[in-house]
């Protein structure tokens, strides 16, 4: 009995033996296609921000300037179909191959975002929903955006995407004489908004920003921050045309209000600047003078 019983025990582990030895099949590689995306619109000149003046015509302000001397930063997301982000890629003006995005895909249905910016931004949203958001900087950044549908089907892709501006623009000019003894001015907006949601093009026209300028003394003004003084860039709910309130309140050095003026229903809107021109202060330099209007 041990003599089969030993062959059939050996019988079996030559089986194995000989089974192990076998390569297990390997896994089917995807296919994957190269896919670039041409910014062409930035070799274009920007289209014009256009004043807005109430119950009247749109004037146009043409700024004589090409997309490309606009933007400093391109950003570039993709989604797939779940929504989920899968890919982020952020390219600056002194790249060597800006306004030209590579990339490889699956075959799939992809959302693709392309965003031209002035200042960098970081934290773009992990998920396209319908809560998923995109900011402006502190209402600082002039922001350019296209988004779109991609399908990817056994084939490379090239497309050429064109940029529109995003945002619309509020620009504050203070006229007269700056008393010596003002420090500090601050301005603010309300009634605009500093997001906006890419899936259904709302936005809560709720934001309350508020930025400093510090008189120099020869009529110009320096700032804290990275924007241009006395300017805000904002979005608006569904881009619809809008109303803002804008208020400016001086400051001594010793932080005592001077002057305050609220300026209420300043028309708004994407594409469009708006520009408040008019003195905070009284034609000597004193603080009684508040005449504030809306200018082209």
């Amino acid at each position: 009995m041990k003599a089969p019983l030993l062959s059939f025990i050996c019988a079996v582990a030559l089986l194995f033996a000989a089974c192990s030895k076998e390569e297990a099949p390997a896994p089917k590689e995807e296919a994957r296609y190269s896919v670039t995306f041409n910014v062409n619109s930035l070799s274009h000149d920007i289209v014009p921000m256009q004043s807005i003046k109430p119950g009247g015509p749109m004037m146009a302000t043409s700024s004589g300037k090409k997309l490309s001397e606009v933007i400093t930063y391109l950003d570039y997301l993709v989604y797939d179909d779940a929504g989920m982000l899968i890919f982020e890629k952020n390219s600056q003006r002194t790249d060597s191959e800006f306004g030209q995005i590579k990339d490889i895909f699956g075959n799939g249905q992809y959302k693709v975002l392309v965003l031209g910016r002035r200042h960098p931004f970081y934290g773009y949203p992990e998920k396209y929903n319908n809560d998923s958001k995109l900011y402006t900087l502190g209402l600082m950044d002039e922001v350019f955006f296209e988004q779109f549908d991609l399908l990817v089907s056994d084939k490379d892709i090239e497309l050429d995407v064109e940029l529109k501006r995003k945002v619309g623009r509020v620009e504050i000019e203070i006229t007269g004489k700056i008393p010596a003894e003002v420090g500090e001015i601050k301005y603010s907006i309300s009634g605009v908004s500093d997001h906006f949601i890419p899936k259904t093009n709302r936005a809560a026209n709720k934001t309350n920003q508020t930025r400093s300028v510090y008189p120099n003394g020869d009529g110009t003004f320096s700032t804290h921050d990275s924007g241009e003084p006395l300017n805000f860039y904002f979005f608006l709910d569904e881009d619809k045309a809008a109303k803002a309130t804008v208020t400016l309140v001086a400051f001594d050095r010793q932080q005592n209000i001077l002057a305050i003026k609220a300026i209420e229903n300043v028309p708004v809107a994407v594409n469009r600047k708006t520009k408040l021109r008019g003195p905070l202060f009284g034609t000597t330099g004193g603080v009684s003078g508040q005449a504030f209007s809306v200018g082209f």
